[in-house]
């Protein structure tokens, strides 16, 4: 492939990243880019749907416990992926895996002619664990002198 690949594949990779919409643009510049007689090289990212299974955290180092579509949705389109498709998968499709009754979605899109790296996506607005845990553990400051 000139310039990039055919297809690229994330597979439950971006709830492990802290910055999970910029990881879904490295992705995206990885692909071919579109030339005006073909479209652009594919990407395919397969994660989770939101859920509350706080355990996978610890369990999996997972950061994040699932995304919106809008969300996903909403990256892709900033990374320079058009014509996407975001779907639930199949509960048969997900494996024996200790993730197994999570329910997983596939998004499909195909890179444009140019990514538009002026506008950064913006990343999800909960806040990570790690940051919730620090700030807990983390004594106030207090004014003035200890006596």
């Amino acid at each position: 492939a000139k310039d990039g690949a055919d297809l690229v594949l994330a597979a439950r990779v971006l709830h492990h990243a802290p910055l999970p919409a910029r990881a879904l643009a490295a992705l995206a510049e990885l692909a071919r880019p579109a030339e005006p007689s073909s479209r652009g090289g594919a990407g395919i990212v397969v994660d989770y749907e939101p859920h509350d299974d706080e355990a996978f955290r610890a369990q999996q180092a997972d950061l994040w416990t699932g995304f919106e579509r809008d969300e996903l949705d909403a990256w892709a389109a900033l990374a320079g992926l058009e014509e996407r498709t975001l779907r639930s998968l199949p509960p048969a499709w997900q494996g024996e895996g200790v993730d197994r009754h999570l329910r997983w979605q596939v998004l499909v899109g195909f890179r444009t002619s140019s990514i538009n790296t002026s506008r950064a996506p913006s990343e999800p607005t909960r806040e990570l664990p790690a940051a919730r845990e620090q700030r807990a553990t983390t004594p106030p400051k207090t004014k003035g002198r200890a006596r």
